[in-house]
């Protein structure tokens, strides 16, 4: 594929991206609310998991797994979380930074903990853990303020709607080509900078 479909198709994605920014608008005595499914969360990225409680009792505490695996098989997250509010309806979370696992068999499961009898539930469907194989690294660096706001726009405005995991699943898709392109093209690499830095200015407008 010519280099110039390659930078069409990327400046494609990165600019739905900023154009759907403008168009934004259990069963089971415990219920996990996100991720539920479908998801696209990228590797380092910070992400919520939510669930709330169905139905009370004498709660001890919380534990978390997530498996790459659609559940075959489960890695501990982080285990006795502190029981918070036990009400039926009370709503928990846990800010989770996505391991550098990619794959498109991910799940999350959470288990209430009881003085009596455990109950569980976990992602309804599979999300991906996308690679972080990202051009704005190989551009800019990976702390630099550029990376940085990209990641905030990925991880707050982008992830919260379908359309928007699409476009982070492209990204991540065209990523490898993109960055190898650059690499054997330093003509190529400029002209991927001032299409980020346009897409960068615009996110600022609406941040």
């Amino acid at each position: 594929m010519a280099r110039s479909q390659v930078l069409f198709i990327f400046r494609g994605v990165l600019l739905a991206g900023f154009a759907l920014v403008l168009a934004i608008p259990a069963w089971g005595h415990v219920a996990l609310d996100n991720p539920n499914g479908d998801e696209v969360l990228g590797v380092e990225s910070v992400f919520t998991i939510t669930w709330h409680v169905v139905i009370a009792h004498d709660l001890q505490n919380w534990d978390l797994w997530y498996s790459t695996d659609s559940g075959t098989n489960w890695i501990p997250i982080e285990m006795d979380l502190p029981p918070g509010n036990p009400d039926a309806g009370s709503v928990h979370t846990y800010d989770w930074t996505v391991p550098d696992t990619p794959s498109d068999q991910a799940r999350v499961r959470v288990r209430m903990d009881n003085s009596g009898t455990d109950y569980y539930d976990g992602s309804k469907a599979d999300f991906t853990i996308a690679s972080g194989t990202c051009p704005l690294k190989v551009i800019y660096g990976e702390y630099s303020d550029e990376t940085e706001r990209m990641r905030y726009f990925r991880d707050n405005i982008l992830r919260k709607t379908p359309a928007g995991q699409d476009i982070i699943r492209l990204y991540y898709q065209w990523s490898p080509l993109v960055i190898r392109a650059m690499e054997e093209d330093e003509g190529f690499k400029e002209e991927v900078k001032e299409l980020v830095d346009g897409v960068l200015e615009m996110i600022g407008g609406v941040e």
